[in-house]
C-alpha cells in the first residue's frame, strides 16, 4: 500500500483536518494553562531609586545632590507569564524617611519596593537590593572664581616669563557647603622654556580650602575643567623715561623723574623699535606751569607689546622753580 497516497488522503479530507486542528488546538491550550499556574522567582533590576523630599525641605531650598546607589533590584514570585513581563517599570523603590529630612548632610535612609503597574498578581520574594541608601541633601550654590596661575616657568637669565591663561574664570554650582569651602582655585605645574622657545600645556583646575588643602568636589559642577597655559619668553631690557618739552626756556631748570629708569619685557623685534632705549611717556609744558603747579604725574605707558617689570604705573615729574 503507498503511505504517500494514504496520508494525501487523511490531508485532502476537511473532516479530518478540523478534528487534527481542535485535537492540536486543545494540546496546546493544555500545556500553557500548565505552565501558567507555575510559580516562578525572578529578580527585576535597575529599578530606579525614588527620592521624595517634603515639601518643607523644598521650600526651604534643599535638594538632593548624590545617591551612593542609584538603581535597586528586587527578586518577585508569581505564576510564570505574570512575573516573566514585568520590567523595571512596573515597581517602584522608594526611600523610607525622606520626607523626614530637614537639614543639609548626608542621611541614609531604608528602601521599600512598591507595585506601580497594572500587573500586581505577584509578590515581593526577597528585600530590597541595596536594602539602605545613603543620600547627600543640600542647597543650591553658584559662584564665580577667578583662576591663579601658580605654574612654575622657567626661562633664562635675561627672559622674563610671560604667560596666559586660556580662561581666567570658572563657575562652580552645587551643594552650598560644597562651594563655601572653596577658597581659591589653581593651575599648577612646570613650563619650561629655558631654550628660549615658546612652550604650551593643559592643566586641570585645583580647589584648594582656605588652609591650601585640595578640595574634591565631586558633587559639583563646572563650567571649565583646565585650561591651557603658555609660556612665552621675552628678552629684558632697561629703559629711560623722558618727557617731551613744549614752550622750554633757553636755561630751563632741572627737571626730575622718578622713577627714571624701568625694566621692560617685550619682543626682540619690538624692543629694537625703543631707540637709544628711551621711552617719552607725555608732554611738559612750561607755559603751563606755575609754582603751585610744578609737581606733574604722568602713566607710564609703553610701545605696543611692551611689558613694565615694575610694579608702579606711573612716574613722578618735578621741576625746580626756585629760580
Amino acid at each position: 500500500m503507498n503511505k504517500n497516497g494514504f496520508f494525501n488522503r487523511i490531508l485532502s479530507n476537511d473532516i479530518v483536518l478540523m478534528v487534527l486542528s481542535l485535537l492540536l488546538a486543545f494540546v496546546i491550550w493544555f500545556f500553557i494553562n500548565a505552565n501558567s499556574q507555575t510559580e516562578s522567582n525572578v529578580t527585576i533590576s535597575n529599578i530606579p531609586i525614588t527620592i521624595d523630599l517634603s515639601k518643607e525641605a523644598i521650600d526651604d531650598g534643599l535638594q538632593v545632590f548624590d545617591l551612593d546607589d542609584t538603581t535597586a533590584s528586587v527578586e518577585v514570585s508569581g505564576n510564570r507569564i505574570t512575573v516573566g513581563s514585568l520590567s523595571a517599570s512596573d515597581i517602584q523603590v522608594v526611600a523610607l524617611q525622606s520626607n523626614s529630612i530637614i537639614a543639609p548632610g548626608s542621611h541614609t535612609l531604608e528602601l521599600t519596593a512598591k507595585k506601580v503597574g497594572v500587573k500586581t498578581n505577584y509578590n515581593f520574594a526577597s528585600n530590597v537590593s541595596p536594602s539602605t541608601v545613603t543620600v547627600y541633601v543640600d542647597k543650591y550654590k553658584e559662584k564665580v572664581f577667578d583662576i591663579t596661575d601658580d605654574i612654575v616657568y622657567k626661562v633664562e637669565e635675561g627672559y622674563y616669563a610671560n604667560s596666559s591663561l586660556s580662561e581666567t574664570m570658572v563657575t562652580v554650582s552645587g551643594p552650598e557647603t560644597e562651594i563655601l569651602a572653596i577658597d581659591k582655585v589653581v593651575v599648577q605645574g612646570t613650563l619650561d622654556g629655558s631654550d628660549g622657545n615658546s612652550k604650551k600645556g593643559m592643566f586641570d583646575l585645583i580647589y584648594l580650602d582656605k588652609d591650601g588643602n585640595e578640595l574634591d568636589i565631586k558633587m559639583s559642577d563646572c563650567d571649565v575643567h583646565n585650561v591651557d597655559v603658555t609660556l612665552t619668553p621675552l628678552p629684558i631690557m632697561e629703559v629711560n623715561l623722558d618727557v617731551e618739552l613744549v614752550n622750554a626756556p633757553k636755561n630751563y631748570p632741572s627737571i626730575g623723574i622718578n622713577p627714571r629708569r624701568i625694566k621692560i619685557a617685550a619682543d626682540k623685534a619690538v624692543l629694537e623699535t625703543i631707540k637709544d632705549k628711551k621711552v617719552i611717556i607725555g608732554t611738559l609744558n612750561f607755559a603751563e606751569l606755575s609754582n603751585e603747579n610744578h609737581l606733574l604725574s604722568y602713566d607710564i605707558v609703553l610701545p605696543n607689546g611692551c611689558k613694565n617689570l615694575r610694579d608702579r604705573l606711573k612716574t613722578n615729574v618735578s621741576i625746580d622753580l626756585s629760580g
